[in-house]
């Protein structure tokens, strides 16, 4: 039976109705077979109540994926995706640039299943995207949802992921003009601070107070 929206109705008799509506208020309500929940939406915030609606099959679909083991032919990449996103994502540094990346995969993958994928299918897509180096990286993040589904005991196999070669480090070379400027660096740091280092020292040596010691050192870096 499909999940949908309940036109809404003047209170809310549901036991999962959110405790801040008014038993006055009409909310849209999750209609699921016999089971009712409440958005909470009210009846002018149809597009937030949708995105509850669209909250509570992901849900429901992700609850349904941990069935039990299967094989890959029969695990959608969509689903693997989502599992990765809804356990993992958000501890990570970036979760904003990780979910984008998410949906950047899903937009090409998301009517594949993980029998689909092999050495052909992620080239056809290095170049659907045009730039290796996101290609890459998207495709890093397909393969650590891959091996998380996996380690969930939720497939049967092993799916690889073919990555393109990684771009060459970026190489400096030092050009006579960087060894004159850092020599000149070095000259200037030893001559200004030369003064300073010594006079330290020999205050240390000579066991001056450590109050004494740093008003030294803040005069002499005032002359």
């Amino acid at each position: 039976m499909p999940v949908e929206l309940k036109e809404p109705a003047s209170g809310c008799a549901s036991p999962s109705t959110i405790k801040a509506a008014s038993s006055r208020t009409r909310v849209w309500i999750i209609k699921d077979g016999r089971y009712r929940e409440s958005t909470g939406c009210g009846v002018e915030d149809y597009r937030q109540a949708e995105d509850r609606l669209a909250d509570y099959i992901a849900n429901k679909r992700l609850d349904n994926v941990r069935d039990g083991i299967r094989a890959p032919a029969a695990i959608p990449v969509a689903d693997v995706l989502a599992l990765y996103s809804r356990d993992l994502v958000d501890n990570q540094a970036r979760p904003k640039e990780t979910t984008h990346r998410l949906k950047t995969l899903i937009g090409y993958f998301g009517d594949k299943v993980l029998s689909d994928i092999n050495g052909h299918l992620c080239r056809d897509y290095v170049q659907h995207r045009g730039h290796s180096v996101a290609a890459r990286r998207e495709l890093e993040d397909l393969r650590a949802a891959i091996n998380h589904h996996r380690r969930e005991g939720l497939c049967s196999a092993i799916v690889e992921i073919v990555l393109p070669p990684a771009s060459p480090r970026r190489e400096r070379w030092l050009t006579r003009h960087l060894m004159r400027r850092r020599a000149r660096v070095v000259h200037l740091t030893r001559r200004r601070l030369g003064p300073l280092i010594l006079e330290l020292k020999l205050a240390l040596a000579e066991k001056w107070p450590p109050h004494l010691v740093l008003a030294q050192v803040l005069l002499r870096g005032k002359a």
